[in-house]
């Protein structure tokens, strides 16, 4: 009888130590789940055309032509938290303010569409 009773007390108290301890056995609160980061846009950028060279910089955004560094467009640019980038910048070719909105594909291509309906991509710049 006096096993009987060792085996009932000995498995409460595993019972009870196991409703005690978290998840993985501490006493601490169970693993935290967080939503994955998203790609950041900072960086250049360059054209599938390799015509002009896109730099996203702390909500600041430019583009210049690869060949001479000449400016082509000179804003700003905003993330929104479905990934969205809203670019809103002045041409200085069309002489006017222009607006896009792109989205990150694959981590390393944006995919835009100007306020015309234009659309175009622009591929990460790789660092040399």
């Amino acid at each position: 009888m006096l096993n009987k009773r060792f085996v009932v007390l000995a498995a409460t108290a595993a019972i009870a130590g196991c409703q005690i301890g978290g998840p993985g056995g501490g006493s601490g609160p169970g693993p935290q789940i967080t939503a994955p980061a998203r790609p950041s846009v900072d960086g250049q950028w360059i054209g599938t055309d390799g015509v002009a060279i896109s730099t996203f910089q702390a909500g600041k955004f430019t583009s210049a032509l690869a060949s001479s560094g000449e400016i082509l467009t000179e804003g700003s640019y905003t993330v929104e938290p479905n990934g969205l980038v809203k670019v809103q910048f002045y041409s200085v070719k069309a002489a006017k303010d222009v607006a896009a909105n792109c989205l990150i594909a694959e981590g390393s291509r944006l995919n835009c569409t100007l306020d015309n309906g234009t659309q175009f991509t622009l591929v990460r710049k790789s660092i040399a």
